[in-house]
């Protein structure tokens, strides 16, 4: 319901931007949430709009402590992978 709630904001900032003739883009950032992702429904519903994000103008940033906790249907239409040793 969160996921489903975030992504028809963004898709209104889009309209808004559009309307006021102006460009807005939208930033989501999951912060170490991979157990909420192994659902397989928030799977589905998170793929969909990360292959949209471009036409919806929206960026993802995920954050994990390890790179294998996030499921392996999230990160495959990623553009760019940063990660960080310790």
């Amino acid at each position: 319901e969160t996921l489903s709630k975030m992504i028809e904001l963004c898709e209104q900032t889009k309209e808004e931007g559009e309307a006021e003739g102006e460009i807005y883009d939208s930033v989501i950032i999951f912060d170490d949430v991979s157990e909420m992702f192994r659902n397989r429904a928030v799977q589905l519903m998170l793929v969909k709009m990360l292959q949209s994000l471009r036409h919806e103008r929206i960026t993802v940033l995920f954050l994990a402590q390890r790179y294998m906790s996030i499921p392996k249907p999230i990160p495959r239409p990623a553009k760019r992978f940063f990660q960080f040793y310790f």
